[in-house]
């Protein structure tokens, strides 16, 4: 988890900050199934300091359940990947 929005190492500046310019706290987590990465599961807030380490556990839960719901749609539509759900292309 990162404190402190947009001055991380790893932070990306990007089109993001334009969209949703009140975001103070965000928790992005890997959507992965085996050893695959299917997308980004992004939780975002508005209050600096807004996510506790159980957010953190609880959205981890989450992100793994919806990780493999995403795989099993791919399964039952014989659907490579899910890019069509938000537009955008996923990485091998």
């Amino acid at each position: 988890m990162v404190v402190g929005y947009g001055q991380h190492e790893h932070f990306l500046a990007s089109d993001l900050p334009a969209l949703l310019p009140e975001t103070r706290s965000e928790m992005a987590l890997p959507l992965i199934v085996g050893e695959r990465v299917l997308g980004v599961f992004d939780v975002q807030s508005e209050a600096v300091n807004r996510f506790t380490e159980e957010d953190l556990r609880v959205q981890t839960t989450l992100a793994g359940q919806v990780a493999v719901a995403l795989q099993n749609a791919n399964l039952m539509t014989g659907q490579p990947e899910t890019a069509g759900l938000a537009g955008l292309p996923l990485w091998p």
